[in-house]
């Protein structure tokens, strides 16, 4: 095999310089100069922070936040996150430090609700007392039984007379007896004579089935003893006449008696005794009750001084006429001299209403 020997370069065109002769190897070739690196980039601004750009140039875009840590799964107890208030994670405001929660709304609540509490109890109080108001006075209304608890007070007051119209209806007569009854300033005085008992008739004259009466007056203080006033309830006339007559004397004694037949005829004392009592200057209130029960046969007599029970009973008739009882004032004297009663008021109430 043969190979082709090298070729020698050809000689340079003439005119041209000579080439510069070569560098001795001992020498070192200077390196190229050092350029140094461009500036770093100015750090982005802070969120909460202006940062003003060059005029012209492009809105910069804030980075996104990073995203929350994700929180412990609900089947792991406790947390894994240090003790303390939250950490402010970089691009989100810090959060607030943690507050003891207030015990003033629950203070409040508490008020409110023992408020509603107590006004809800005043309020059923006060239903209660007038639910029971109403029993009460749904109880003592109603006719009068045999059982019936009877008070000074009860009843409807149906008549009243102070004696200060001369032209009421009471009588002015003067009886045999001497006797005498007037309309004078102080009142109703009547000047008894005789060892009597001396009855002026109610102007009242409608029938009362359960009736009070009562008299307020005084005794002149010269009255013999066995001088006094009272009440009398009455029903029927002439024989057929029923009458209870209740008497309160000076010295405290009292009495409760029956007519049958009438004023004429001698009383029959059913119950008499004494009390603490007595009758003088000042006023006194005697009071009787002839209560006639559904049999319309029996009737309960109460009598009172003031507001003291002298004495209850019952008393039976075969028959009791007419439909009602009609009421008079009774004053009672003694031989040995006159004596006045004064009386400035009388009443009469039913008690069934």
């Amino acid at each position: 095999m043969s190979e082709e020997p090298p070729r020698d370069d050809p000689p340079p065109p003439p005119g041209t310089p000579p080439p510069p002769p070569p560098t001795p190897p001992w020498q070192t070739i200077p390196p190229p100069p050092i350029v140094p690196p461009p500036p770093p980039p100015p750090p982005p601004a802070p969120p909460w922070e202006s940062n003003p750009l060059p005029p012209g140039a492009p809105p910069a875009q804030s980075p996104p936040p990073p995203a929350p840590p994700t929180p412990p799964p609900s089947w792991q107890e406790g947390s894994i996150l240090p003790s303390g208030p939250p950490v402010a994670y970089p691009g989100y405001p810090g959060y607030p430090p943690a507050q003891r929660r207030s015990r003033s709304g629950l203070f409040i609540g508490i008020v409110a609700l023992v408020t509603l509490l107590v006004l809800g109890g005043i309020a059923g109080g006060i239903v209660y007392v007038g639910l029971n108001a109403n029993k009460h006075h749904a109880a003592v209304a109603g006719p009068v039984t045999e059982t019936t608890a009877l008070s000074s007070d009860r009843g409807t007051v149906v008549f009243s007379d102070d004696f200060q119209d001369s032209s009421s209806g009471w009588t002015t007569d003067t009886l045999p007896s001497g006797t005498t009854f007037a309309y004078q300033p102080s009142g109703y005085v009547v000047v008894a004579k005789g060892t009597l008992d001396h009855f002026a008739t109610s102007p009242y004259d409608k029938p009362v089935s359960q009736v009070a009466i009562s008299v307020t007056a005084t005794q002149s203080a010269d009255a013999p003893i066995g001088a006094g006033y009272g009440v009398s309830c009455w029903r029927g006339t002439d024989a057929a006449e029923v009458r209870y007559d209740f008497i309160l004397t000076t010295d405290g004694d009292w009495a409760i008696d029956r007519r049958d037949g009438g004023v004429p005829t001698k009383p029959l004392v059913l119950k008499q005794g004494s009390s603490s009592v007595e009758l003088g200057s000042t006023p006194v209130v005697v009071r009787g009750m002839c209560a006639t029960l559904a049999d319309q046969q029996t009737t309960r007599l109460v009598f009172f001084a003031g507001a003291q029970k002298l004495t209850e009973l019952t008393d039976r008739a075969p028959s009791l006429p007419d439909t009602g009882w009609l009421t008079d004032l009774i004053v009672t004297s003694e031989q040995i001299h006159p004596s006045t009663v004064t009386a400035t008021r009388f009443e009469v109430r039913d008690l069934a209403t």
